[in-house]
């Protein structure tokens, strides 16, 4: 029995070893409150890696080249080849969900895709994947990953 023992306890230990090893930060999960929502989107430049759309599928690539930056003042600023456009955030609990609303000025795609009020589904410090909470019940999924560039 004791022979056994000896021939499995490095096993086990190696084992324990490898488990207790932590993941990257990109990783981490954290608490989904407004509190980390709202430091996290100031920290940072980010960027869309994800759109999907129920009724047009994936559309990632017509916010290819676009980083946006939030201020403490509410505001968001969608920057492109020079162009540049500002809307305003806001996070808030309702329901108890997280949410990040988005609302920019101007109604021309692809930025008036971003208007919606978004539920946070994951946040880590380097992603945040939303999605369309559906108020106007009309049935379309939507989906939103934003990274810190």
């Amino acid at each position: 029995m004791k022979k056994h023992f000896l021939y499995a306890l490095p096993i086990l230990l190696a084992a324990t070893a490898f488990s207790s090893c932590s993941k990257d930060d990109d990783d981490d999960i954290l608490d989904i409150n407004t509190q980390s929502l709202s430091t996290l989107v100031l920290e940072d430049t980010w960027k869309v890696t994800y759109f999907f759309d129920d009724d047009d599928g994936d559309e990632t690539a017509q916010f290819n080249g676009y980083t946006f930056t939030f201020t403490t003042q509410g505001s968001v600023t969608a920057t492109r080849n020079g162009n540049t456009d500002t809307g305003i955030w806001l996070v808030r609990q309702d329901d108890g969900r997280t949410e990040l609303e988005i609302d920019f000025n101007d109604d021309d795609d692809p930025l008036d895709e971003l208007d919606e009020d978004w539920g946070v589904t994951e946040l880590t410090p380097n992603r945040i994947k939303l999605e369309d909470l559906d108020d106007d019940n009309d049935d379309d999924e939507e989906y939103l990953t934003l990274e810190k560039i």
